[in-house]
């Protein structure tokens, strides 16, 4: 049985952070689209809101690719020539703690089942960023966690990152010529509590980030600098109460975003010199904040930069008529957000 706490405590983290408003000033908007010149992929969930069911989708440029059965989620999303790869999960029916999550590969729409170094567990790719798979030299890499343990796949065999008896989880994977980095977390126990501690895995070896209670959701590198975003605590004492603070760390160095918030970084993505990071209602250029400015409940998931050009997904509150229960999946291009006919949430960004 797959102990699936850890994701469900990450994802409501996520949750009570989109509820929070950032007092940054908004992007300017540009009304395109970006499909005219680009390849836009959006991986994630489409909710029906009359059986009130789960499926995994992908949207290449707002057309909707249902991929998975009822009761399953979308978490990354990778392009390689024709071939879209899609991860995700699929859970038994039950309440958010008590669910059973097998973790799933589409390619093209068909299921590839996913090898367990454990075998009877259950695995399941919990990646909160824009890049838990990808493709490099012909090999497909993922990012997740087997039967409680951080693990990352190429071509669906699986490698153990932590063998301990903790749980640890990785979210994300960048491939960097011959160098694998993986993001995520391990659990420990320190003298106050039990925390997850931000971790980042370079060909196996873990380098500890957070300075307490910490996630390192999303792994990007650019030449020989590695960006890792999360979350970590501004107040690592507890002197005054913890505080998850969203943060980046730049070859190990701790920038902090804001530690007004309860905020988080979902996903990091590096254009020439600029830095882009998105969570909740925010966007991050270069450490700036900037609203996105669609509500309450607003949330982003995924970043991509091409050329100055910021591509984002997540959900909005956008429906016509709205649907209190469901959010609309939310895609913005250069300051404009543009909602799917659909309701659901977008996890998930490729660019071509």
């Amino acid at each position: 049985m797959k102990n699936h706490n850890l994701v469900f405590t990450i994802l409501t983290t996520v949750f009570v952070v989109y509820f929070f408003e950032s007092c940054s000033k908004s992007r300017p908007a540009n009304p395109d689209t970006g499909y005219a010149t680009h390849e836009v992929y959006i991986a994630g969930t489409y909710q029906d809101d009359t059986t009130y069911t789960e499926r995994a989708a992908y949207w290449k440029n707002g057309v909707m690719t249902l991929v998975g059965g009822v009761n399953s989620n979308a978490t990354g999303i990778c392009v390689v020539g024709s071939d879209v790869y899609v991860t995700g999960d699929t859970y038994g029916y039950g309440s958010r703690m008590s669910r059973t999550y097998v973790g799933n590969v589409w390619k093209n729409g068909v299921n590839i089942p996913l090898a367990s170094a454990y075998p009877g567990n259950n695995t399941t790719m919990p990646g909160n960023g824009s890049n838990n798979i990808c493709g490099s030299n012909g090999d497909i890499y993922i990012a997740g966690s087997d039967n409680n343990h951080a693990t990352v796949w190429k071509n669906g065999i699986p490698k153990t990152l932590d063998t301990s008896s903790r749980i640890s989880s990785g979210f994300s994977v960048f491939v960097s010529g011959s160098d694998v980095y993986v993001s995520g977390c391990i659990s420990e126990y320190t003298s106050c509590c039990y925390i997850y501690r931000a971790t980042l895995w370079k060909n196996g070896v873990p380098v500890s980030l957070g300075q307490a209670n910490s996630i390192a959701t999303s792994v990007f590198v650019n030449g020989s600098d590695v960006y890792v975003g999360g979350y970590d605590d501004a107040n690592p004492t507890g002197s005054s109460g913890h505080f998850n603070a969203a943060t980046f760390w730049k070859n190990g160095t701790p920038i902090q975003l804001d530690n007004v918030n309860p905020s988080q970084v979902n996903s990091i993505y590096v254009d020439g010199t600029n830095v882009y990071a998105v969570g909740g209602n925010t966007l991050w250029e270069n450490g700036k904040a900037f609203n996105l400015n669609q509500g309450a409940g607003t949330f982003c998931m995924a970043v991509v930069a091409k050329n100055g050009e910021i591509f984002m997904a997540g959900s909005a509150p956008l429906s016509i008529p709205y649907n209190t229960n469901y959010n609309s999946v939310a895609y913005w291009h250069n300051g404009s957000v543009f909602g799917m006919p659909l309701y659901g949430y977008g996890s998930a960004l490729f660019v071509k």
